[in-house]
């Protein structure tokens, strides 16, 4: 259980006891079974303690069909790396239009960097992805805006 490693702040939101909890060589395939066998299409484990601190790493799981509402983060980037399964990242322009798209991939898992202030979503390929996201805190309320039509 993901309880033995970090504390549930919310809903399918787990932050490590501390920055140096230790964490099981299987703990990918742990998170994926945590998804799975639960009613979420999201589940996140932060190795940062608390929303406040300002390196973050989140390891985050999703189930399929999953896509992400257009969205962008105005005051912080974010790097992501695929560790298990498929997704879609695409970026948008101000007026919502497609700018790219790039395949996130276990075959191939090179880091892919969002810059702050570029609206982007991503959509879930296979039944199950997972990845490693590494961002700048404290996260609060302001951090993720939606785009709006």
């Amino acid at each position: 259980m993901l309880s033995e490693y970090g504390v549930e702040t919310s809903s399918g939101v787990f932050h490590a006891h501390s920055w140096s909890t230790k964490l099981p060589t299987d703990f990918t395939n742990l998170m994926i079974d945590n998804l799975v066998n639960s009613n979420l299409n999201k589940l996140r484990f932060c190795m940062h303690p608390s929303a406040d601190e300002v390196m973050q790493v989140t390891y985050l799981a999703f189930k399929a069909p999953y896509e992400d509402k257009v969205h962008r983060h105005p005051h912080r980037p974010e790097v992501v790396m695929p560790l298990a399964g498929e997704a879609l990242h695409t970026t948008y322009g101000t007026d919502g239009l497609k700018i790219s798209q790039k395949l996130l991939s276990e075959k191939d898992s090179v880091c892919l960097s969002t810059e702050f202030g570029v609206w982007h979503s991503m959509e879930i390929l296979t039944p199950v992805f997972l990845m490693l996201e590494i961002g700048v805190g404290p996260f609060k309320s302001d951090s993720t805006v939606f785009f709006e039509r």
